[in-house]
């Protein structure tokens, strides 16, 4: 449980920082000695800092965000209040796919396991 939150504590604070350098439109916090270069989409600024690219961000962020949901109620929605405006941010297509697919599986795992166990009749 304390990876998990330290997971998902790093990606917060990650998303955090590419949103202020987006926001703002300025390398602060360090942010300009990090790889990479704030790439652009049809002239639209990607969330890309502290990563190298937008679209590795929106693959880090992407393979956090459904473990977010296996976090309590209030860190689980802080914590999206955040990520998920900056994996739209990123404008990565695949990154949103991703995290469909990792929603979908969540979601089909916790209904089989409510199934089976409302299946089972007490003798």
């Amino acid at each position: 449980r304390l990876v998990l939150r330290s997971l998902c504590a790093g990606v917060v604070a990650a998303s955090v920082i590419g949103l202020i350098v987006l926001l703002t439109g300025d390398d602060l916090l360090g942010t300009q000695h990090l790889v990479g270069s704030v790439t652009r989409f049809e002239g639209h600024d990607r969330l890309t800092r502290p990563w190298s690219h937008a679209n590795v961000a929106g693959m880090a962020i992407g393979a956090t965000l459904p473990a977010l949901m296996l976090l309590g109620r209030t860190p689980r929605t802080v914590a999206a209040a955040v990520v998920v405006p900056a994996l739209v941010l990123t404008y990565s297509r695949g990154a949103v796919v991703g995290v469909l697919a990792g929603e979908i599986v969540i979601v089909a795992i916790r209904l089989a396991s409510i199934l089976t166990s409302n299946a089972v009749l007490p003798l």
